[in-house]
């Protein structure tokens, strides 16, 4: 048996990362996935990507990218590339992340790969993606059907497909097939602040199981780094309400 702990989306917010990295070993994850978006929105990207490097090097921790740290990397190359592309105030949050990572920590975030695929037990299949089987900017909601898993990827599907990005937390078996978003570990967004991870249990001969947990975090912390740091104001309720300004 292999417990599996699935953080997603921190977007930029240490505390919470810090927490759903206790939580997750705490309940015994053997290893743990990060499915990307690791900066944008929260005050502390760079401390998010020296935290995360340590995960990797001293834990068993494996990390992909996600669609946002994609665009701060497009956005470090080529800021005029999105003169007109973004609101006011998306631009002013995008602006601001690329200018508060070094060159070396855009180096880790373009060095991830944009998915995993693994055996975690024998017979066990599992695809790992931040959006979906389609790319980083593909999303999979609780609604997902037979016919839409099906033309994102190819059957036989695998036992187990852990995607994020959407925020909305699910596990839904399709098929033999256990899809599982894990939410978001750092930035909610359906009205409740708590943050939140999914634990997948393998088993050899088994069907694999997981649950979503919410966990409770130290948001001042949080608070105070987006006070400080010339941050969009809105961003603050926000994290506060667990919502996203659209």
């Amino acid at each position: 048996m292999m417990i599996i702990g699935i953080i997603s989306d921190i977007h930029g917010n240490l505390p919470a990362l810090e927490t759903a990295l206790e939580e997750v070993r705490a309940r015994g994850a053997e290893k743990v996935i990060g499915l990307g978006d690791w900066v944008g929105y929260g005050p502390f990207p760079g401390a998010v990507i020296d935290r995360l490097r340590r995960e990797e090097a001293d834990r068993d921790m494996v990390c992909i990218r996600g669609n946002y740290d994609e665009k701060v990397l497009e956005a470090r190359r080529d800021p005029a590339a999105f003169d007109g592309r973004l609101k006011p105030g998306k631009w002013a949050v995008l602006n601001w992340t690329r200018k508060h990572i070094s060159d070396d920590q855009a180096a880790w975030l373009d060095s991830l790969p944009d998915s995993l695929d693994m055996t975690p037990v024998p017979g066990c299949r599992m695809q790992v993606y931040h959006g979906s089987p389609e790319g980083n900017e593909g999303r999979m909601y609780p609604s997902i059907t037979r016919e839409a898993l099906k033309s994102m990827t190819a059957e036989p599907f695998p036992e187990i497909l852990v995607v994020g990005h959407t925020h909305v937390p699910f596990v839904k078996t399709i098929d033999g097939c256990m899809i599982v978003n894990g939410g978001s570990a750092g930035q909610p967004v359906d009205g409740d602040p708590r943050p939140m991870f999914a634990q997948i249990t393998v088993t050899e001969n088994a069907p694999p199981a997981a649950a979503i947990i919410r966990f409770q975090y130290p948001m001042d912390e949080l608070l105070r780094g987006l006070h400080a740091s010339g941050l969009p104001r809105w961003l603050i309720r926000d994290f506060q309400t667990g919502t996203k300004r659209k």
